[in-house]
């Protein structure tokens, strides 16, 4: 892991010997995700897509395995718990897709970026991005994340449940580190 106080941000990956450039815009990096999540792709054509827009260069490594797992780390460079996946639910907390709207009016609020606009590296982004706190976009977060079980007033419970199907991200998104162990 880079300290961002005292290191420049990668630039590249990493493979073998060799250093190859990659685009760090956290615009790119989300389309990313949003590949990896796509049912609708197949595994060869989620590789196709995660490497047409993370390579700048046309010359690719020669091992694609190599390469899926350096842009892996690149993707979450976040150690478990810190707010990349690892956490215990299955159901997704938010979506890049869904919760745009809700993300892009919590960073010009608590930040003034203008996302629009914005050029930020994605290891820059994600550190901004999971420490959103007190807005509208992390209390939905909060519902989604609700342990229900722990919730001993029927009342507050119902009226959780009742949040949870009003906020609930519509479709079920897998897991990113499942579906990039799925293309190896």
């Amino acid at each position: 892991m880079i300290n961002f106080l005292t290191a420049p941000l990668p630039e590249s990956i990493t493979i073998g010997k060799e250093n190859y450039p990659i685009n760090t815009d956290f615009r790119v990096w989300i389309e990313i995700q949003n590949t990896l999540e796509n049912p609708d792709l197949s595994n060869a054509d989620k590789i196709i897509r995660f490497f047409s827009l993370a390579f700048i260069s046309p010359v690719l490594p020669a091992s694609i395995e190599e390469a899926l797992s350096a842009l892996s780390e690149f993707l979450s460079p976040l150690p478990k718990g810190e707010g990349g996946s690892g956490g215990k639910c299955n159901t997704p907390s938010f979506s890049f897709i869904y919760d745009g709207g809700l993300i892009y009016a919590a960073f010009l609020s608590q930040y003034g970026i203008d996302l629009s606009s914005a050029q930020l590296h994605w290891w820059r982004f994600l550190a901004l991005f999971y420490s959103l706190d007190n807005c509208r976009f992390t209390d939905i977060v909060s519902i989604r994340n609700a342990d229900l079980s722990s919730v001993k007033d029927p009342d507050y419970k119902r009226f959780l449940r009742k949040q949870k199907r009003i906020y609930r991200i519509p479709t079920t998104l897998p897991d990113i580190s499942s579906e990039i162990s799925k293309i190896f």
